[in-house]
């Protein structure tokens, strides 16, 4: 069973591989099968952050017509001008 918390994990887990073979293709950027895997990596970490969204709701304040949370009222506001 896949929850939230599995899902972040592994989102983040490829967002963090992602920016790791960044940062060695700077400094060897001759080397092709690290930036293939930064390809994958990427497709990889798509993937998961779609299905993060389809299940769970969106995961940064992107615009996204799907999100609900820009169309009902913040927690703080109490109906004051204030």
């Amino acid at each position: 069973m896949i929850n939230t918390k599995n899902l972040k994990h592994r989102l983040m887990a490829a967002k963090f591989a992602v920016w790791d073979l960044h940062l060695y293709i700077v400094t060897h950027p001759e080397d092709c099968e690290a930036k293939q895997m930064m390809r994958e990596y990427k497709e990889k970490y798509m993937a998961l952050l779609s299905e993060y969204e389809c299940r769970f709701g969106a995961i940064t304040s992107k615009d996204d017509e799907n999100c609900t949370w820009t169309t009902v009222p913040f927690p703080w506001v109490n109906g004051s001008d204030c």
